[in-house]
């Protein structure tokens, strides 16, 4: 018996990698026959590209868009007697595969089987409700079976028998989205036999229930279902793509500041190298600034490509100011980035998506979000939850500053201070334009400050130095770095 996974796949670059490395990872743990087609519905952005790049994936492109469309190319492209209909965004629980060939080979009546999604994105509350919806869903499926009015299978988690699929004609293309699964129990229910199991999950995204709402997309599933079973056709006949707009990548310049950091700034370069987003769209520009240690010597190895390494004078504020005369001229945004901080794969991608989202907004300066990566206690996530809504609140920052290229020739850093430097500089930028704040969890920066000088005495040392001492002449006293 062999089995052919049908993936449809419009414009999912982001998610089609972890939708075929949870296939080939259960794929790894048995024998079983399996190819895998990826049907590229139209996209426009590097979806067929990624999933070329896989071993035994085979791509095709179907160019009329919509979901029915690519399932029905799949259904025609398959050379399995198993069709597994499941979506990009979705990803195989251990054991899924197993349980599919177990629940065919000992009914050789079944002609289609399903099984609930496990949204693993959203919050645990929102999937407890899911997982009633499922239930009563579930009672809805038996009462109807009972009734021989139709079945129950989840859309992106089903598996038909092409033999079903072939004796009522394939898919209904008339069908835009709701109800396509609904429609295909509804048919293969009345010549044979089909199966919704709680034994077989699936992980899959929870993009369209938080882009349109959960109850909303409850009620919309459960009236299209019903509406399928009694009228053999949707109720709502047209779908929102919940799919982000592909927007055009931003340049980004990312100047680190580094002084004696020889222990933080490989870490912060590697992880850089590692982020999900066009290498020739990002330059990196370490500062070394007075080091002592191996700073600079560490920095020049990774020195090449988009990387750069410069040597200034010695103080952060002297240091980010040679950083933005060195940008490239192309640059749209620069990120001052503190050397024991660092950047998760997605960050620069959903900064990029985050900043055309709100490009009428007439942004200037932001910060992010940031979380601890050294000391994550409870202590230290709440310290860091109140300095987060601080800076949001107060239009302030900590480890990380954003600001608009354009705006370099008119704003620098007040080189005179040695601390809350970062203040000053987005006072002047706000003058431009508006602050934000991006609340991701990609940005993690190191605690030893907090560690070594006291997470309260820390507090009040950093509001005694931006509220009073920034005011003063003994702004310009020396800063004392703790390494």
């Amino acid at each position: 018996m062999k089995l052919t996974f049908a993936i449809p796949a419009y414009n999912e670059e982001k998610n089609i990698g972890k939708c075929l490395d949870s296939i080939i990872r259960e794929l790894a743990h048995g024998t079983h026959d399996v190819e895998i087609i990826v049907i590229d519905n139209a996209s426009t952005d590097g979806t067929g590209d990624v999933a070329r790049r896989y071993p035994n994936v085979r791509v095709v492109r179907e160019e009329k868009k919509g979901l029915v469309y690519a399932r029905q190319r799949g259904y025609a492209e398959a050379s399995g007697e198993l069709i597994a209909n499941v979506d990009a965004d979705t990803m195989l629980t251990p054991g899924w595969i197993d349980s599919v060939f177990q629940e065919f080979s000992k009914d050789k009546e079944l002609l289609a089987l399903s099984g609930p999604f496990i949204y693993y994105d959203l919050s645990v509350v929102t999937r407890f409700f899911v997982r009633i919806f499922y239930y009563v869903g579930y009672l809805g499926y038996l009462l109807n079976s009972s009734l021989g009015k139709g079945s129950m299978l989840q859309g992106g988690n089903f598996i038909v028998r092409k033999s079903g699929l072939d004796r009522i004609g394939g898919y209904d293309l008339s069908i835009d989205f709701y109800g396509e699964d609904t429609d295909i129990a509804r048919r293969l229910a009345a010549i044979g036999r089909t199966k919704f199991t709680f034994a077989l999950p699936m992980y899959t995204s929870g993009r369209r229930l938080r882009a349109e709402g959960v109850i909303t997309m409850g009620v919309r599933y459960a009236l299209n279902h019903f509406w399928v079973i009694f009228f053999k056709k949707p109720y709502t006949k047209t779908s929102t793509d919940i799919r982000p707009e592909t927007a055009k990548p931003h340049f980004f310049s990312i100047v680190i500041p580094a002084h004696n950091e020889e222990l933080y700034i490989e870490k912060t370069i590697r992880h850089i190298q590692g982020l999900e987003y066009p290498k020739d769209e990002f330059e990196v520009l370490v500062i070394e600034n007075g080091s002592s240690d191996r700073t600079h010597e560490i920095a020049k190895h990774y020195q090449g490509g988009n990387i750069r390494v410069h040597t200034s004078s010695k103080g952060v504020s002297v240091a980010k100011n040679f950083g933005l005369k060195m940008i490239a001229p192309t640059s749209d945004w620069v990120i001052f980035l503190d050397a024991d901080t660092q950047l998760k794969p997605p960050f620069l991608r959903d900064l990029n998506q985050y900043l055309h989202k709100y490009k009428h907004q007439h942004l200037s300066v932001g910060t992010t979000r940031v979380t601890p990566f050294e000391n994550n206690s409870r202590n230290a996530r709440a310290w860091f939850w109140f300095y987060n809504f601080g800076h949001k609140l107060t239009k302030t920052s900590f480890a990380i500053q954003i600001m608009k290229s354009s705006l370099r020739e008119k704003v620098y850093f007040d080189e005179e201070i040695h601390f809350a430097e970062d203040l000053k500089l987005i006072k002047e930028l706000l003058r431009f334009g508006k602050f934000f704040y991006f609340d991701t969890e990609t940005v993690l920066t190191s605690t030893r400050r907090f560690d070594e000088v006291g997470w309260w005495k820390q507090f009040f040392k950093w509001n005694w130095e931006a509220l009073v001492l920034s005011r003063t002449k003994k702004k310009t006293q020396a800063y004392t770095p703790i390494r």
